[in-house]
């Protein structure tokens, strides 16, 4: 598997791959990893959100990722 150019990550969802770009420092690896399951995780909980908000009558205002260590989400009664 070669590096992808830049500094962007990506994974293949049909092959299952992950694509890291060349880097000599490891904690620029973590924070590459760290955006692309963010990006990951943001895809796959919209869709969830947008199915769920149209059979609970909802209109949900914002979804955010975070690196959060204790709270893993919150919600309110105002829509």
């Amino acid at each position: 598997m070669k590096p992808v150019d830049g500094k962007r990550a990506i994974y293949n969802k049909d092959k299952k791959i992950f694509f890291i770009p060349e880097t000599d420092k490891q904690n620029q690896i973590k924070e590459i990893l760290i955006e692309l399951y963010k990006k990951i995780a943001h895809n796959h909980i919209n869709k969830r959100v947008n199915y769920f908000k149209n059979k609970m009558d909802v209109k949900p205002i914002k979804i955010g990722i975070t690196s959060a260590k204790t709270r893993w989400g919150s919600c309110s009664g105002k829509k």
